[in-house]
């Protein structure tokens, strides 16, 4: 999952979360990023 919105990082995460615990991901593997966090600082400054 690539999210694009910064505010929503942290629901994003929780719910992810909360499906691990559940055993949702049971054999299987998730990755969630922020594009956000792929940017490099110079590209952040525009």
């Amino acid at each position: 999952m690539a999210n694009g919105h910064f505010e929503k990082e942290p629901f994003i995460f929780e719910a992810l979360d909360q499906v691990r615990q559940q055993g949702g991901f049971e054999g299987k593997e998730a990755l969630a990023f922020s594009r956000w966090s792929l940017l490099q600082e110079p590209w952040l400054r525009g």
